[in-house]
Parts: C-alpha cells; structure tokens; sequence
C-alpha cells in the first residue's frame, strides 16, 4: 500500500481590528486563515492542496474555556474568518470544524471523529476532516489531527447503499476523542468510550473509479483491516486483509482498486464480539475464522436468554442484520443498547425483555408475531405495517405515546404499556377504539411514574 504525504499547514493572523457591537463587550473579531504549502481541511483538490470553502466554519477556544464559533464567506487559499466574541478574551487555540459540543480543558479538547461519515467525490466528506491550531504570536497555525484512508471501486458501485471500516482487533476508531494541544504535534485519541467502525455513506450514490476516503485517527491496524459493502439488496459482501496497517498523521493510506462482491469474505469482526462468543457457545455459528455469510443466512432461531439474578453479557446484537431467515430471537435480561431488525424480514418472535434498549428498528419487520419489550428505555418505536402482531409489551420505557393502528384489529390479543412517562399525565394510544371500548388484556387505567400520576387514554383514530 502506498502512502502519500499530507502535510497540512495553515495559519490565522489574528487582525487588530474589531468591531464593537455592543456595551457589554461583543465584538466582531475578524481573523485571517492562509494556507501555506500542502493541505488541511479543507476541500481536497486532485494535487492534494487544499483551499478554505465558503461556508466552512472553525471553533475558536478562549483561554476562559469559551467556545467561539467563526465562519468565512470566502473561498481560496487566504480567507477571512469572523466571529463574535468578548474583545477582552485571549484567543488560544482552534478546531476544524466547529462543533458546537466540543469544550476544552486546559490544554485537551475533547470533540468527535464521525462514526457516520459523508463520502465526497474524489475528497473526503464536508466538514469531515479533524484539524487544529495553537496560537503563536498572535498567529494560529493549523495542523491536521488524524490521517486518510482512500480508496476506489473497480466495479459495482451503483449497487452499494453503505461502506463500513473495521479494525480486525476491534480497535476504536471513531467517537469521542481528545487532542491535546500541548504536545508537539497534536493528534485526535478516540476515548474508551469511542466505537469499532466507521461507514461512509453517499447521498448521491457511489461511483466505479471515483476516489473516497475515511477519516480515521493516527493508529496501527495489527491485524489489518476488514471492509463490509452494504448492497441495495440487502445483502452484504466483505474484503477482509491480515496485512497490518499503519495510519500517520496527515498521512494517506491508499487501499487501491476494491471489487466488492455480495455474499463474499468472512463477516465476522462486524459482529460484536461478545454477541459471537454466545452464540459459538450454544452453537449457532461453527468457527469465526471460517464464518461466512452463507452459515448466517441459515440461522432461524436464536435463543441466548439470561438465567439467575444477574444481567446477561451482551449489550450489542450487531451481526443480527447478516441473518435474513432469523424467525426468533430471545435476549432477554441482558445490557443491550440498541437493536437493528431492518433486514430481518422473516423475524416472528422478538423477546428483549429487560435490557437497556433506547433505539430500535422494526421497519420491514411486516411478520412480526409479538414483540416482548418491556422493562427497557425505548422513547420511540414505530408499529406501521405490523399486522401480524398479536402480543405488544411495551411497559417500563421511556414512550410519551404510541399508534397501533398499523396493527390488525382482529390479531391483537394482548397490549401492556403502563409505567410510561407518556406526556402531562395521559399516555395517548392510537387505535381502532377509544376508551368505552378496551379490548380484554389492554391496559386500563393509570400509574404513577415518578412523582406523577399517568393514565392510558385510547383515541379512535381509524374511524370505525
């Protein structure tokens, strides 16, 4: 793999004039951004120098702790950059791009690499880049804080909905991360809160022979690297390397020509590890050195239900999206945050009773048979196109309120919600009847959440 050098340099000039625009100090603080030889951010052009865009917008940290939003309206390798700030302040370091969450401590800011990020043509994604700047004499020399990897396809491109990286020793490589900006040369370190993988997405569609990049920070792969190709057929394909693979700091890694194939290579970093290690105990999958999609698209059941007093080991079921034949899941009584069902279409019979879970995604799920829910933190959940569903349990959560009129009346034989928040004291259900006629085994009534009192209120939305 070659790597091209990536030297980013660029510098503010802070300007002595200010405009004051009010008494209490706020002031319109103009600052110069140049871009010397090399390149930073910021659109990447074919030579890989870059220029500042019009629009671009940097975070610009007090010595107080204050972060200060300054934008340009130009575009060029010399911009202007204004912001409104205190004209009393000392002006210490810089970030691109500005991110209204990041806050500084000292000297380390704390901000994010993108998990999710935005493909460019033939240069990264806006706002995509990591880059950060200390003030010297009144000057802010930018440098980059984390590296490339690029890349191309051969061939098949137009099939690909989403392209994910993954380190093969489930390195972080995305999330929060801190840069301190005492060292000589500051790098962005994802925390041990960061996660394992980074899927590049493209609004327009991906290209053959067009030239993407991750963003990725300043690490070592020691076990290579694995890339996972989301097909618009819901199918999956996966290029695996053992190679290790070092990303330096404004650095390119270039990984060639990639031909993703459906149903290819061994799927089996993408899955959480400890998701895998329960079912290679209760023999769902044979060997994760030889896994393949084809043994995952077999699995119909999957029963890895929580005994005793304490809690299961899982809080990820990431690799269930590889099973399209799943019918049952059982996890109850486990961690998991958060459950992806949009590619299993076959699934019947989903039981995640007391777990953690804040997100999930039923769309597509039109088999659906019950849904055992209860006891989790899910403020949202979308019941369209389920009318199969005959048992919905969904008390203990964090729902405000809920439309089951994408259920079948003549299905639905049991619904609990209670001990929602639901919202100034009523839980609002959508239905095929209102409160002078609750079907036997729905909840009835009210609760108390907290300190208030909450009672079920059915609205008949459907007109019968």
């Amino acid at each position: 793999m070659k790597t091209h050098s990536l030297i980013l340099i660029a510098l503010l000039a802070i300007a002595c004039n200010k405009e004051n625009l009010s008494e209490d100090n706020t002031s319109l603080i103009r600052l110069k951004a140049d871009i010397e030889d090399g390149t930073s951010k910021m659109t990447l052009n074919q030579d890989y120098s870059v220029e500042w865009t019009a629009g671009d917008e940097i975070s610009v940290f007090t010595a107080s702790g204050t972060n200060v939003k300054f934008s340009t309206e130009e575009s060029g390798s010399s911009v202007e950059f204004t912001g409104l700030g205190q004209s009393s302040e000392i002006y210490s370091y810089a970030l691109y791009p500005y991110n209204a969450d990041a806050v500084i401590s000292g000297t380390l800011i704390s901000s994010r690499i993108p998990d999710i990020q935005s493909a460019g043509v033939n240069t990264f994604g806006e706002t995509m880049n990591m880059a950060v700047a200390v003030n010297k004499d009144n000057v802010l020399y930018f440098t980059n804080a984390i590296g490339l990897m690029k890349f191309n396809i051969a061939e098949g491109a137009e099939n690909i909905e989403s392209i994910t990286l993954s380190g093969n020793d489930n390195e972080r490589i995305a999330g929060d991360a801190t840069i301190d900006m005492s060292a000589n040369l500051p790098i962005a370190k994802v925390t041990s809160d960061g996660v394992t993988k980074i899927t590049l997405q493209s609004e327009s569609g991906f290209q053959n022979g067009t030239t993407y990049y991750f963003v990725v920070p300043v690490m070592e792969f020691t076990k290579g690297i694995s890339i996972l190709f989301e097909f618009k057929d819901n199918t999956f394909g996966v290029l695996n390397g053992s190679s290790p693979a070092e990303i330096k700091r404004s650095g390119i890694l270039d990984l060639g020509a990639l031909t993703p194939a459906s149903e290819s290579g061994n799927p089996a970093v993408f899955i959480d590890p400890v998701f895998a290690s329960q079912m290679l105990e209760k023999n769902y999958i044979q060997n994760l050195e030889s896994l393949t999609f084809n043994e995952l698209s077999k699995i119909k059941k999957i029963e890895l239900k929580a005994s005793g007093d304490a809690k299961g080991p899982l809080t990820s079921i990431k690799g269930v999206e590889f099973m399209p034949s799943l019918q049952i899941l059982n996890c109850e009584y486990h961690n998991i945050r958060s459950a992806d069902f949009s590619h299993n279409l076959e699934l019947f019979d989903l039981r995640l009773t007391d777990n953690e879970v804040e997100t999930i995604d039923l769309t597509n799920c039109s088999k659906l048979d019950r849904i055992h829910l209860a006891i989790n933190k899910i403020s949202e959940i979308d019941l369209v196109d389920k009318p199969g569903l005959r048992l919905i349990y969904l008390g203990e959560n964090n729902l405000t309120e809920l439309d089951l009129t994408g259920c079948n009346p003549d299905k639905v034989i049991g619904f609990t919600c209670s001990k929602n928040p639901g919202r100034d004291g009523e839980f609002r259900v959508k239905a095929w009847f209102d409160n002078n006629s609750i079907p036997a085994n729905f909840t009835t009534g009210g609760w108390v959440y907290g300190t208030d009192n909450v009672k079920v209120v059915y609205e008949n939305a459907m007109g019968n």
